[in-house]
């Protein structure tokens, strides 16, 4: 029988922790959100010899589950979004002025 381990951790730590097993990956893959001890970590779900990874943020609304890999239907053109978001906050674009403006 198949299943599909799932395991979390925060961004930086070191070591994983396991969380629970399910008998698809379709029911793992919807538990992700469910885990109550924090608001955003990386979930890891390992099936069939197969490991994929996701940031889960939760109350970010669209943007709550991120997988790491482009394989999900729609995520390249997001994560290009969400790339673009990161530059914006972090202050990476050179932006024109607009007339008037002290540069």
């Amino acid at each position: 029988m198949t299943t599909a381990k799932v395991y979390w951790h925060l961004p930086g730590a070191e070591q994983v922790t396991y969380w629970d097993e399910f008998r698809h990956f379709a029911t793992a893959r919807y538990s992700i959100t469910q885990l109550p001890t924090a608001h955003q970590y990386i979930a890891i779900i390992e099936c069939e010899g197969r490991v994929t990874r996701y940031l889960v943020t939760k109350g970010a609304g669209p943007l709550e589950v991120i997988p790491m890999e482009d394989e999900e239907k729609g995520w390249t053109e997001k994560k290009k979004m969400v790339s673009e978001v990161i530059n914006f906050v972090m202050g990476n674009h050179e932006m024109p002025p607009v007339p008037g403006e002290d540069e």
